[in-house]
């Protein structure tokens, strides 16, 4: 295993940060500060794995997240999105996810592909007492065979952040 890669992106008092390899004990977030920053784009869609000391760096880098400022999360895989649906305070109070990875598979080829799903399009975050909503994919055609691909998660358990907005600390 290898060092995860954080490339850092400054715009004024916005922040990019895409994250690539294993968030694991050699992702080091120690050198970043999000305080000055109003807006912080965070891209995971490079994110391969996590484990818990990888949870850890993480969760210490958002202690220097300000209360004023919004996180906006991009093409989440499915290690994130099940880091999200189960950790309180992996996110930020009020973050937002704009793209996430859904996983699909193929029965006739036995592949895995993830589509992505984009807030607005697939997919809409709830808030206050009103639930989100999920526009599924179906008859997907499989870009590898002739087959079509169908969901592979639990619905109730996987888009638990899109149906649940205090997931995410929206209230």
């Amino acid at each position: 295993m290898g060092e995860m890669k954080v490339n850092v992106k400054e715009d004024g008092e916005i922040l990019y940060l895409t994250l690539e390899g294993a968030m694991d004990e050699f992702a080091v977030f120690a050198n970043l500060d999000l305080g000055p920053f109003k807006k912080i784009e965070v891209d995971f869609g490079g994110v391969t794995s996590v484990n818990s000391i990888g949870i850890r760096e993480w969760t210490s880098l958002l202690t220097t997240f300000s209360g004023g400022s919004r996180m906006t999360l991009l093409r989440c895989p499915r290690c994130i999105i099940d880091q999200i649906n189960v950790l309180a305070g992996f996110v930020p109070p009020a973050s937002v996810v704009e793209s996430f990875y859904v996983p699909y598979f193929c029965e006739q080829c036995q592949s895995e592909q993830p589509i992505l799903f984009r807030r607005g399009k697939q997919f809409h975050l709830g808030h206050g007492v009103t639930p989100g909503k999920i526009m599924f994919l179906h008859d997907v055609p499989c870009s590898l065979c002739d087959g079509v691909l169908q969901l592979d998660v639990i619905e109730s358990k996987y888009f638990r952040f899109v149906l649940d907005p205090s997931l995410l600390g929206i209230s």
